[in-house]
């Protein structure tokens, strides 16, 4: 994938992705765009298995970097304590 010079549009971000077997909608493309056009960060948030790690992946290797993964364990550990307990109860 070509560096974010030759991305002068959202359009050019998802033909980038697509090259990389990376199917996105014009949203993310959008929100890509923009984020790396304003050099701001790209937060990611979303069920599991959406493909969240795969789009930071499929980017890094497209920039050259080196991809960071950043964890919100506060919220896992919360949905772990809800599940124990609804177990609990159901008992």
């Amino acid at each position: 994938m070509e560096g974010t010079a030759a991305w002068s549009s959202a359009d050019d971000v998802a033909r980038a992705l697509e090259r990389e077997r990376y199917v996105t909608d014009r949203g993310l493309a959008v929100t890509i765009f923009l984020a790396l056009r304003l050099g701001k960060p790209l937060f990611l948030e979303g069920e599991a298995g959406v493909g969240k790690t795969e789009v930071a992946k499929v980017l890094a290797s497209g920039l050259g970097r080196r991809r960071t993964r950043r964890a919100a364990w506060t919220s896992l550990r919360a949905g772990a304590c809800r599940s124990r307990n609804n177990m609990a109860s159901n008992s």
